[in-house]
C-alpha cells in the first residue's frame, strides 16, 4: 500500500511541476516587476500546479504512515526525479544526456541498496 500511495504522490508533483513550468515557459519573470507577480497569481497553471502539490503532500502523509522514514523519503525523491527527467525530455524537449542518464542509474542504485 505504501508504494502506491508514494506513486499517486508522485503523479500528483509530477503534475504540478509540469503546471507551473507551462504557466512560465514564455514568460518572463522578473520578482520586483508587480506585473510579474500579479501574472504568476492570476495564472490557472499556477493555482492548479499548487492544489496538485497539496494533493500530493496529502498522499505522501500517508504514504509515511504506512512505511519507514528512511525508505519512504529516498523513494520519493528517485520517483520525483525520474519523472521530472521524462516530464522535461518528452514535453519540453529537454536534452537527456550521458551525464543525466548516469545519475538516474546511480540515483535507482542507491534506492535500491537502501531498500536491501
Amino acid at each position: 500500500m505504501t508504494i502506491l500511495f508514494l506513486l499517486i504522490a508522485t503523479c500528483f508533483n509530477l503534475a504540478a511541476q509540469f503546471l507551473l513550468k507551462k504557466a512560465i515557459t514564455g514568460v518572463k519573470i522578473e520578482i520586483t516587476n508587480l506585473n510579474s507577480i500579479v501574472a504568476i497569481l492570476t495564472n490557472s497553471y499556477v493555482w492548479l500546479g499548487a492544489i496538485s502539490y497539496g494533493l500530493s503532500f496529502l498522499v505522501y502523509i500517508f504514504a509515511l504512515s504506512r512505511g519507514e522514514l528512511g525508505k519512504v523519503a529516498p523513494a520519493s525523491q528517485v520517483l520525483t526525479i525520474l519523472g521530472l527527467v521524462a516530464v522535461s525530455v518528452f514535453f519540453f524537449h529537454e536534452p537527456l544526456t550521458i551525464y543525466k542518464s548516469i545519475g538516474l542509474l546511480l540515483l535507482i542504485l542507491g534506492v535500491w541498496f537502501i531498500f536491501h
